[in-house]
This record gives C-alpha cells, sequence and structure tokens, in this order.
C-alpha cells in the first residue's frame, strides 16, 4: 500500500504529494484486479471546535454596503448684476462686499376739488425720487443718496454713510431726516394714507447735517440719538407766530425769546524772527482766521408777511411749499423766508505779514 502512494506522489508531483502528506484520514481505493489507475481520495480534517452531530453554523451575511453620501451642495452665488429679490436691481462683487443699487420711489396723487360750483381734477406727483444706494468693503457699511424731482428745481434729499456691525449699535453720519417720531421714518410707499400726518410736519425740524446713533435693544426697543447742525432754512418754529390781530399795538410779545446759537472760531498764528545784526531784524508772520471754517449764522430773517391784516395766521414768505419742499426763491440769503437764515461769520481767511525792523 504504501509503495502505491508512493508512485501517486512521483506521478502528480510535489505540491500534491505535500497535501497528502498533511490531510488525514486518508482512505485508498484500488481498482479490482484487472482495472485500470489507482485513485486517491483527500477528504479534510473536521473542525476541531465543532461538536460531534452539531448543525453546521449559518453563513456569516453579507456586509452591508457603505452608504453614499449625498454630494456637498454648492453655496448659492449671488449673481453679478440683475434682480435679487428683497433688494431690487443691484451691481455687486462676488462676495456682496461691493454693490451699487439704483432705484425709484414715486407716488401719484389725484385730488378732484370741488370750487367755486366747479370740479377740478389735480394730478401731480406727489414724490418722485431717483435713489442711488449700496455698500461697501464691507456688508454693513451702507451708502444712500437721493433727490427730490416733484420740485422746481429739483434738490438733494438725503446723503448719508450708515456703519452699522452690530443690530444693537449703529451710526449715520450725513444729511438725513432728524427722528422726530417714527412717523417720519415711513416712507412714501409705506404711509397708510396720501400724506404724512399733519401734526408730525407740523413740528418736524426737517432734513439736517449731522450723527445718529441708532440700534435696537432685546430685539425690541428701538433707539436713535442724534446730534445736527441746524438747518439754515428753519432757524426756529415759523408756525409759532402769528400776525397782530384787530387793535393790537404789536407789544403783546416780550423781548429776547429768540436767542440765536453760540458761535465760536479759532485763529491761530505763526511767526519767525530773523536777525541780520545791528540792530536789523525780519520777521515773517502767518495768521489763519477761523481756522476750521466754521459757519456760524449770525442773523436770521425775522419779517412775516401775510395775506392780509383780517388772516393773522397765512404766512406768505416761508421757505417751504405745501408739500414741505424748499422755495429756492426763499431758501437763500437773498430773498430769504421768514426763518431762514441770512448772514454768517466771516469764513477762513489766510494773512501773511513780512515786517523789517531796524
Amino acid at each position: 500500500m504504501r509503495g502505491q502512494l508512493l508512485a501517486v506522489a512521483r506521478l502528480i508531483g510535489p505540491a500534491i504529494a505535500a497535501l497528502i502528506a498533511a490531510a488525514t484520514p486518508v482512505h485508498a481505493q484500488t481498482d479490482p484486479p484487472g482495472g485500470g489507475a489507482e485513485e486517491v481520495m483527500v477528504t479534510p480534517p473536521p473542525d476541531p471546535g465543532a461538536a460531534a452531530g452539531a448543525p453546521a453554523p449559518p453563513p456569516a451575511p453579507p456586509p452591508a454596503p457603505a452608504e453614499k453620501k449625498a454630494p456637498a451642495t454648492p453655496a448659492e452665488k449671488k449673481p453679478p448684476a440683475g434682480y435679487v429679490p428683497g433688494t431690487g436691481f443691484v451691481i455687486q462683487s462676488d462676495d456682496a462686499a461691493y454693490r451699487l443699487r439704483v432705484g425709484l420711489q414715486a407716488a401719484y396723487k389725484f385730488e378732484p376739488v370741488y370750487q367755486d360750483g366747479d370740479f377740478q381734477d389735480r394730478n401731480t406727483f406727489f414724490v418722485l425720487r431717483p435713489i442711488m444706494s449700496g455698500n461697501f468693503l464691507r456688508e454693513w457699511i451702507h451708502f444712500w443718496t437721493s433727490f427730490e424731482f416733484a420740485a422746481n428745481p429739483p434738490y438733494l434729499l438725503d446723503s448719508y454713510i450708515e456703519i452699522f456691525p452690530w443690530k444693537e449699535f449703529g451710526l449715520r453720519i450725513g444729511q438725513q431726516f432728524t427722528p422726530y417720531d417714527r412717523h417720519e421714518y415711513f416712507g412714501p410707499q409705506e404711509i397708510l394714507f396720501p400724506e404724512w400726518a399733519p401734526v408730525s410736519e407740523y413740528f418736524w425740524p426737517g432734513r439736517d447735517k449731522g450723527v445718529t446713533a441708532m440700534g435696537t435693544l432685546a430685539e425690541q426697543l428701538e433707539y436713535w440719538l442724534g446730534v445736527y447742525s441746524g438747518t439754515p432754512l428753519r432757524q426756529f418754529n415759523a408756525g409759532a407766530f402769528l400776525g397782530p390781530v384787530v387793535g393790537s399795538d404789536g407789544l403783546e410779545s416780550g423781548n429776547g425769546y429768540l436767542r440765536g446759537c453760540f458761535i465760536s472760531s479759532t485763529d491761530v498764528a505763526i511767526a519767525r524772527t530773523i536777525k541780520l545784526g545791528a540792530g536789523r531784524s525780519l520777521q515773517l508772520r502767518a495768521d489763519v482766521f477761523n481756522l476750521f471754517n466754521q459757519a456760524g449764522i449770525i442773523a436770521r430773517n425775522t419779517t412775516m408777511n401775510l395775506t392780509s391784516p383780517s388772516d393773522p395766521a397765512t404766512v406768505t414768505n416761508l421757505p417751504f411749499d405745501a408739500s414741505g419742499a424748499p422755495v429756492a426763491a426763499r431758501a437763500r440769503p437773498n430773498g430769504a423766508g421768514f426763518g431762514v437764515a441770512t448772514d454768517y461769520q466771516p469764513p477762513r481767511s489766510i494773512q501773511l505779514q513780512a515786517r523789517f525792523a531796524f
């Protein structure tokens, strides 16, 4: 039997011989006499940890396929130019740090008026305001410039810069509407009636140049605090005055009830003396008057013109029309309206001197 196994091993090669030597048990079956070649059957050894007669363990489940991650959605890129919902027509950089927005505020008012037994239709643009606004350097640094074209001639309405890094605090610098009350912050497209509230319009000091600090605290409390230079067109409340009534001697009002604002100016001088010998010298001197060019108002028009002696309340020389727009002919010192500044302190001037002494 052993000789037969060795013969088969020589025939099938060294690799098979190693397999036969390692496998147990080995059963050899010999063909009957006169038959053909011998056949060797190899049975692998049983698992040593399996109990005799125990059922085979179930096959391991195939590994679960790995979850495919959804591709990351790229950030929505803002268009460089065109219409942006909620903003309007803009031209901007890719990161929106620089943005230019153009717009138009307009309101058309139709007023049918019954007068002298006849109807008259008054069709006019209540406001017609082209606007240029946007931001630069940062999204929280804004600018705004608007004009009023409904008046003749047109004039600059607002022009300011807003620095608003936090919602709790921000600054507005430039020509702006003064925060007399919340009603004045409504644009013409936001008011519920054709005009702003008459009481607010009566006491509102108008637009002015200055600085406004504002913000929202605790998501509920809004505040405004401003410092302004004072408009030259409203040096005092012209509506607080009435003309003399019948029988008046013109002395009903006291003296000194109107006082001008405090004014100041800064003057500086610099001089250099050069000694020339023999008791001679040369002095060079420069004087600057009103160094910071402060425009202090020193005179106002205090003359009020009325329609007639029987109507002491209708003033005909106010610097504003019925819609609140300045009247150009009464907005200048020459021909100034009631309450308009007429004279200012001297502007900055420079004086140069050379003095020779001997």
